[in-house]
């Protein structure tokens, strides 16, 4: 037990013994900065699609349901 102990394994101390990691942290910070942006740019594409959709007369999701037995109780 001893001996883990003066190893000191847990943590580095200082950045040089890190070797490398932050490029990794910096390629990684970017590649999460650019789904985000792409995430909003197809959310916004999406809306504006249903919102021409809708003023066409569109139906936006899938068929309503005209069967009564298929219908939950507690719209009934």
């Amino acid at each position: 037990m001893d001996e883990l102990r003066e190893r000191d394994w847990q943590q580095p101390r200082d950045r040089k013994e890190r070797k490398g990691t932050d490029g990794a942290v910096i390629v990684l910070t970017v590649l999460a900065a650019m789904s985000g942006i792409e995430r909003e740019y197809i959310r916004d594409r999406t809306l504006g699609s249903q919102e021409s959709a809708r003023k066409r007369g569109k139906a936006i999701g899938g068929a309503g349901v005209t069967d009564e037995w298929a219908q939950p109780w507690w719209s009934c």
